[in-house]
């Protein structure tokens, strides 16, 4: 009876480990600007469980998204090359994420943007042609909002950057 029980917790622990694991994916709806997005659940056998997809209320291009720990960082830009951001909360349960109001950070192109427990980094092209810029900010999800240093250009001769953010 003792090694069933413990086969079980284990067998518990693997399922409850595989269960935390989910993707935020975004998107344009076919042939217009109109952003949707949807939660998935990532199963055992590396499948997704997909959620609704989902309009996000915005319009919008170069889309880029990062989550870490519940939380969820939308990236975009219009057609006056202004970059926004949404914040929101993922619920697993429901597949969904509540958004925060969109809020404009910069002026530029091709958008990346990654998240690693509160710090929050992101890349872009300049509004003049093949120079780059980062910027570097911490998250304060509970009032769903950035707040950024200052935007710094790294290179003048790249496009369309992207980033990831790592630990040691």
């Amino acid at each position: 009876m003792l090694k069933k029980l413990v086969f079980l917790g284990a067998l518990f622990a693997v399922t409850t480990a595989w269960a935390a694991e989910y993707v935020v994916e975004v998107s344009n709806a076919s042939g217009s600007d109109n952003i949707y997005y949807r939660v998935g659940l990532i199963r055992e056998d590396g499948a997704i469980d997909w959620g609704i997809d989902t309009k996000a209320d915005e319009d919008g291009r170069s889309l880029g998204v990062a989550t870490d720990a519940g939380t969820a960082i939308m990236i975009f830009r219009n057609d006056e090359d202004e970059i926004f951001y949404k914040v929101g909360a993922v619920d697993t349960e429901a597949l969904t994420v509540d958004w925060g109001p969109k809020q404009e950070f910069a002026k530029g192109s091709s958008p990346s943007i990654n998240l690693s427990g509160t710090r929050v980094v992101a890349v872009y092209g300049g509004t003049k042609k093949d120079r780059l810029f980062v910027m570097t900010g911490w998250l304060e999800a509970a009032r769903k909002q950035i707040n950024w240093g200052g935007s710094f250009q790294y290179d003048d001769k790249g496009r369309n950057p992207a980033i990831a953010l790592g630990n040691q």
